[in-house]
């Protein structure tokens, strides 16, 4: 009789299909932030225009910043998808975490619901971490829905940061930990807690106690990444029935704090009266409003909606053409291929993308893209001729 233990088999076809039904979730996220990023683009870019028409009419002008604020506000979220994906780039900025915390609750309150006390408890006046700050709030809001799982009958949520000078003594037994200055921010509740068997493998990809359909273990992994990326260490302190403390050392940024709050000198954005841009986009109102902003600034502009029509239009152009502006993933020919047709017919043509997707699909064109300037979308009409100006510059 032959007898085969085939468990470890069937786990790694489980941990397969979940990874290729998390890709699959993952492609459909960023083809939806991708397009959603176009219409907050047109969001913002309109209360930008109203914003300078109702000059000091505060009747009109508090509804209009309204919308110009909520629009920041979802740019930060679908930054949060794209992350998700790997289609963005990161963008760390220098963040009070006292402060961004109390716009964090603002979002993970509804989630917590009235059961659980939400509670802030900074122990230092500032906390200043070098961060993506779309990456910090999904780091709050995965831990937020662990913390809420783990307390069905309500409870608190506890958030508590400070500033800690850590020693040799405390890092040698916290290894890979070196000394130095960090932030801590240490998120608690008083849940169920874990045995140290679930402690030790928490951090695990699709690791999960949840029921079938309700968690794909993937939360906690995505913060141990985040963290990890931003050069901090986390640990998870739990026992059953006494809740659980997750504690994230971040590297403090305070003595970058001086620096940046420095008086910057003002960028001036030059007019360009008769200056030609070739604007290729295949979203409609994303092509017009584009269009309106740099007419605004005095460019001429030749307008396409697809890399095909961009050529056709660019072959019956008489003149030069001196920056093409085109989107990265467009229907049939895309960006990188554009470009290349471009530059081989108009060398002395300058280029710069525009994109709500960044790292993977440009790093797939290295060759081809390499040294070209990229416009995250959504941006303001100051980003837009700023990057401009600097590739004609």
């Amino acid at each position: 009789m032959f007898a085969e233990d085939v468990t470890e088999r069937r786990v790694l076809e489980q941990q397969l299909r979940q990874s290729q039904k998390m890709e699959a979730v993952g492609r459909l996220a960023g083809g939806i932030a991708h397009d959603f990023n176009n219409l907050l683009m047109v969001i913002s870019g309109y209360s930008e225009f109203l914003l300078e028409r109702l000059g000091g009419e505060p009747h009109l002008r508090g509804p209009a910043q309204e919308i110009a604020s909520a629009s920041e506000r979802a740019s930060s979220l679908t930054r949060q998808l794209l992350a998700f994906t790997r289609k963005s780039t990161v963008q760390p900025q220098l963040i009070d975490l006292n402060a961004r915390l109390k716009d964090v609750i603002k979002l993970i309150r509804p989630l917590m619901g009235d059961d659980v006390d939400i509670v802030l408890a900074p122990r230092s006046q500032s906390a200043i971490i070098e961060i993506d700050p779309g990456l910090f709030d999904q780091i709050v809001l995965n831990l937020a829905v662990n913390s809420r799982d783990a307390m069905p009958r309500g409870g608190k949520f506890i958030l508590e940061t400070a500033s800690v000078e850590l020693d040799e003594v405390f890092t040698a037994q916290h290894l890979p930990m070196k000394p130095g200055r960090y932030i801590l921010l240490a998120v608690s509740d008083t849940g169920t807690g874990m045995d140290q068997t679930t402690v030790g493998r928490v951090f695990e990809p699709f690791f999960t106690t949840k029921e079938v359909g309700k968690g794909t273990g993937l939360g906690l992994a995505t913060v141990y990444g985040i963290v990890q990326h931003g050069g901090g260490h986390i640990w998870v302190y739990s026992e059953p029935g006494s809740g659980t403390t997750f504690k994230i050392y971040l590297p403090s940024a305070e003595d970058r704090l001086d620096e940046e709050s420095r008086p910057q000198a003002e960028v001036t954005i030059r007019r360009r009266e008769g200056t030609t841009v070739l604007l290729v986009e295949d979203d409609e109102i994303m092509l017009s409003l584009t269009r309106k902003l740099l007419e605004q600034n005095g460019y001429h502009v030749l307008e396409a909606k697809d890399g095909g029509s961009a050529i056709e239009l660019l072959a019956a152009h008489n003149g030069p053409v001196d920056v093409l502006l085109t989107d990265v993933v467009m229907r049939g020919m895309g960006g990188p291929e554009l470009v290349a047709k471009v530059v081989a017919s108009h060398p002395a043509t300058r280029v710069v993308f525009m994109s709500g997707y960044t790292g993977e699909l440009i790093a797939q064109h290295d060759k081809m893209t390499e040294g070209i300037p990229l416009l995250e979308k959504p941006f303001t009409r100051s980003a837009l001729l700023s990057a401009l100006d600097a590739a004609l510059q």
